[in-house]
């Protein structure tokens, strides 16, 4: 059920897709839980293409409906690249909107998506 899935980017950029098991001995559910990590090796551009974000969200979604499990993913602060016309309150929020942004795009009915936040 854990894997690392490498790959480059057009744009040069080298990343590792990794899912592994997500400790849920506090969790009261059966499914298997995945977190999953989006980990940059070698950053070329500071962008990345559309085609590369759908590649990344197609591979995650196949692989959630091929293994029947929940998804658990979170979103690192380090600074991004964004256009500057954007208000945005985080690099974390930013990301999170985005992921949430194409996961809704694939509109696959066998995947059930719940956004949760929780702010302090």
């Amino acid at each position: 059920m854990e894997c690392d899935i490498p790959f480059e980017t057009s744009e040069g950029n080298k990343y590792i897709l990794s899912f592994t098991l997500f400790n849920q001995s506090n969790v009261p559910i059966k499914t298997s839980i995945i977190d999953i990590s989006l980990v940059s090796i070698n950053q070329i551009s500071l962008t990345n293409s559309i085609k590369t974000f759908n590649y990344i969200i197609k591979v995650i979604s196949d692989y959630i409906i091929d293994k029947n499990v929940i998804l658990y993913y979170y979103c690192d602060i380090s600074e991004i690249f964004y256009r500057g016309s954007r208000k945005i309150e985080s690099y974390q929020e930013y990301r999170f909107n985005l992921f949430n942004s194409l996961f809704q795009k694939v509109s696959n009915p066998d995947l059930f998506l719940k956004k949760y936040y929780h702010r302090r």
